[in-house]
């Protein structure tokens, strides 16, 4: 597991006081987001590249996968579970899902913002005005989906586009750790040939991302002690 160690004096005077398990008051939020504002923020960047993702964050980075549960799961499965489990006389008989293949891009600036119920957005800021392509499509052909869906095209997240997660902190001993409780995707999603955009195709990666973030920030752990010193390990 990979653990980021932030060892910060001021962190340690915000949290040392805050018992394992209580939850922080709306003060201590506010000092919080101002502390990971002033020391972290600029050091936070998101990078979307085909079916992949890579949160960096100080020295450390850590791979989102963007690709469906079901896909994943393939990758454990032999030639003869695939053809057994997901097929049926050779007609696919498994789970329709999309495919995201994101063209590189990378985000430009990274915010904390906390909200009147404690909790904190992490606000993940893409260049303005540019346009992301995703070459997309569907697994595979179904007669409850559109067939130009699930041919490859390409989408087009445009506008004022970020990624947006609302965090609550969490403290245990000397750490303090953060709960994805939702993620708000930003900006406007059309096909490149304007065809019509299927309904579910920016709910379902919504729900891929906080999957991959929920895993990544069981991962990562902010670290305080005295010390007024600063440590990045793995």
């Amino acid at each position: 597991m990979k653990i980021i160690k932030i060892i910060i004096f001021n962190l340690w005077i915000l949290l040392a006081n805050i018992s394992n398990g209580q939850d922080m008051q709306q003060n201590e939020v506010l000092k919080l987001v101002d502390l990971l504002n002033n020391t972290m923020s600029e050091n936070i960047q998101f990078t979307l590249k085909k079916n992949k993702a890579v949160l960096h964050w100080n020295d450390v980075s850590d791979k989102l996968d963007l690709r469906n549960d079901s896909e994943i799961a393939k990758d454990s499965m032999s030639k003869e579970e695939i053809d057994k489990r997901l097929y049926d006389s050779g007609r696919y008989i498994g789970n329709i899902y999309w495919q995201y293949d994101f063209e590189p891009t990378t985000s430009v600036k990274t915010s904390f913002k906390a909200n009147k119920f404690g909790l904190i957005f992490l606000k993940l800021k893409f260049q303005e005005k540019d346009t992301i392509n995703i070459n997309s499509k569907l697994n595979a052909y179904s007669c409850v989906h559109s067939t130009l869906d699930s041919s490859p095209h390409q989408v087009q997240w445009t506008g004022d586009n970020y990624i947006s997660l609302l965090l609550k902190p969490q403290i245990s001993t000397n750490n303090l750790k953060f709960k994805v409780y939702g993620i708000t995707i930003s900006g406007k999603f059309e096909k490149k040939d304007n065809g019509q955009m299927a309904k579910n195709y920016t709910k379902k990666l919504r729900t891929v991302l906080k999957r991959e973030f929920q895993q990544l920030f069981n991962n990562i752990s902010l670290i305080y002690t005295p010390k007024n010193s600063y440590e990045i390990a793995n």
